[in-house]
């Protein structure tokens, strides 16, 4: 009999994609593809195997380290998702060249992670695309972190990962990997490892103090919307960093930052904030919302270079990569706006030549609130924000005393948001605003004001503004 050549990694991917290669009924499979795995949702289960890799932090390369890893997984999810983790199973090759996951004869080609399916509309993310979440909710989450980290392993082995010089390699080491794959312009580049570099600097005592009290715990390590559960009697979360221990060994102020900033990815940054509002008061830390800054920052790169990884990944779908290109992207962008204190940028320029177009794009990309001038205009005159300007232009609204009005109004609305914190961006005619500067209110920001490069802010933008000035003065 001719022997059965031992299947490839493809191969028992395409035989995962079959329903006889399971040992429960399937009407269904859906596959979930990774940076690290390919996930299979079957029926009820869900089986996790894991691409043969070997990364700068990662080895997946052979059977036995899959496996361990897979040990791994199961042991520390089940401290957060109990027995909806089942155990680690084994795919075998038959005498035929059937591969099938489970028990039987034949050699074992691979192993997967075996879990039980949660509810897709119970997801934390799925809720908050239906408009479902409000502060109860995020008292929920705040209530189960607690209470895990409090009850997480710590000691000599965990805090070592918490030290200062450790936090700042990880942090610097995962800028490195990202910066390195080519895909960051070079002003951004600079931009944000200088950025990081100050902040490490400036919180060294704090870090090293964090130490000390015993703040680094064995935690979860990706703690973001997709990963939470909120199931009727629990709040659950799977899927924890298992394959490099300086991933999840952090300070709680690091897993409570890498939920906000995925909160704030997602448009909701008022629930990151008072998610970390909550926490440090119901865990008694006052100290937790001065490092949220440097580590949402930190995670937002970490989700970059994720993404960055499948984009680059030849294997993976075209789709796929495409999607990860705009997740690498979206996710540059968060981390530079998360670096810059509330800023006032106003554009100028000749009609036509794209003002309102890069305000939107930096309104867009910041998070910053678009002031038109000829929107406000007519909202002040009592007109439709759609009448033309030759219609509106009949009531007088256009005449230098009107401006003055104008423009004494956008000042004070851009007051009002610079003030608590939010950015302003101003559309509006080049004879106010060129020499005009602006100085933040005393107080405005958690973050310090600091002088920003406009080039690293958004290339897209600058693309089509024609000038546009930033002061972020204190």
């Amino acid at each position: 009999m001719t022997p059965i050549a031992r299947p490839t990694p493809d191969d028992v991917r395409r035989a995962l994609r079959s329903p006889g290669a399971y040992p429960v009924p399937v009407e269904s499979i859906e596959v979930i593809e990774t940076h690290i795995s390919h996930v299979f949702l079957v029926g009820d289960r869900v089986y996790k195997v894991k691409k043969p890799l070997r990364l700068p932090f990662l080895d997946a390369s052979t059977l036995e380290r899959r496996r361990e890893l897979c040990r791994a997984e199961v042991r520390l999810n089940r401290r957060l998702a109990g027995d909806i983790y089942r155990g680690v199973v084994e795919i075998r090759v038959d005498a035929e060249g059937a591969i099938r996951v489970g028990g039987g004869e034949g050699e074992v080609v691979e192993v997967a992670v075996e879990m039980d399916r949660l509810p897709s509309d119970r997801m934390l993310d799925r809720r908050l695309e239906r408009g479902e979440v409000d502060h109860e909710v995020i008292d929920r989450v705040v209530e189960r972190l607690v209470r895990f980290h409090a009850e997480a392993a710590t000691g000599p082995e965990v805090d070592a990962h918490g030290r200062p010089d450790a936090v700042a390699a990880t942090i610097t080491g995962n800028l490195d990997e990202w910066i390195g794959g080519g895909d960051v312009p070079t002003p951004i580049a600079r931009h944000l490892r200088a950025w990081l570099e100050r902040s490490l600097g400036e919180l060294r005592p704090l870090l090293a103090r964090r130490v000390a009290e015993g703040r680094i715990r064995e935690g979860h390590g990706d703690l973001h919307a997709g990963n939470v559960c909120l199931l009727d009697e629990s709040v659950v979360a799977y899927d924890c960093i298992e394959f490099e221990p300086a991933f999840r060994c952090v300070d709680v102020a690091a897993e409570v930052a890498f939920l906000a900033m995925d909160l704030a990815s997602r448009g909701f940054s008022g629930f990151g904030e008072a998610l970390a509002r909550r926490y440090a008061a119901r865990a008694g830390d006052d100290d937790l919302r001065a490092l949220l800054p440097l580590y949402e920052v930190h995670y937002a790169l970490v989700r970059a270079k994720v993404a960055g990884l499948l984009a680059r990944d030849g294997s993976a779908a075209e789709e796929t990569r495409g999607a990860a290109v705009r997740r690498a992207r979206a996710a540059t962008v968060l981390a530079v706006r998360l670096t810059l204190p509330p800023f006032l940028a106003l554009t100028c320029g000749l009609p036509g030549s794209g003002k309102s177009t890069a305000a939107r794009a930096i309104g867009s990309a910041l998070e910053a609130f678009v002031l038109r001038s000829d929107v406000e205009r007519k909202r002040l005159a009592g007109a439709p924000p759609t009448e033309s300007r030759r219609a509106a232009d009949r009531s007088g609204i256009y005449t230098p005393e009107w401006s003055d009005r104008v423009y004494t109004h956008l000042l004070e609305r851009a007051e009002e948001r610079l003030a608590h914190g939010r950015s302003v961006v101003v559309d509006a005619a080049p004879s106010v605003y060129t020499t005009t500067t602006y100085r933040m209110p005393s107080g405005a920001s958690r973050r310090p004001a600091r002088r920003v490069d406009p080039s690293a802010i958004s290339s897209s933008a600058r693309s089509t503004v024609s000038s546009a000035s930033v002061d972020t003065t204190g």
